[in-house]
């Protein structure tokens, strides 16, 4: 049974919460919908949730949240500027670009490009929204 498609991310937070009694904010949306659904599933079940939490720390650990973005450890971000190709690779620690590691996809964008850029935008993890 799934109850969880048109909930906000939100409400699966809040969901997930009543169920475990811990936050896990630092979820992205497709994972709060798998849980809350497992969850919904073994809810009158007598299951031991202990494997569960240690789970949503291993991936707490293995995520990067900058700005409501969650980029998973070892994706990868791909640029072609000014004929050159550029590969960043999200570390536990950062964004790793030429052996070097970055807190933030704008300041290698500013890097590559020599000015100052919106890092998501540069690398496509957002679209340019047109201004009226």
């Amino acid at each position: 049974m799934d109850n969880s498609n048109g909930i906000s991310t939100k409400e699966l937070h809040k969901k997930l919460q009543e169920f475990t009694g811990k936050s896990a904010y630092h979820l992205n949306t497709k994972l709060l919908k798998k849980y809350v659904r497992w969850f919904e599933q073994i809810k009158e079940q007598n299951v031991n949730l202990k494997h569960f939490y240690s789970l949503i720390d291993k991936i707490s650990k293995n995520t990067i949240k900058q700005n409501n973005y969650n980029f998973e450890t070892g994706t990868k971000f791909i640029r072609s500027y000014q004929g050159v190709k550029h590969e960043i690779e999200v570390s536990e620690k950062g964004f790793i670009y030429n052996g070097k590691i970055y807190k933030s996809l704008s300041a290698i964008a500013r890097l590559i490009t020599g000015t100052q850029w919106n890092g998501k935008l540069f690398f496509g993890v957002i679209k340019c929204q047109k201004q009226k």
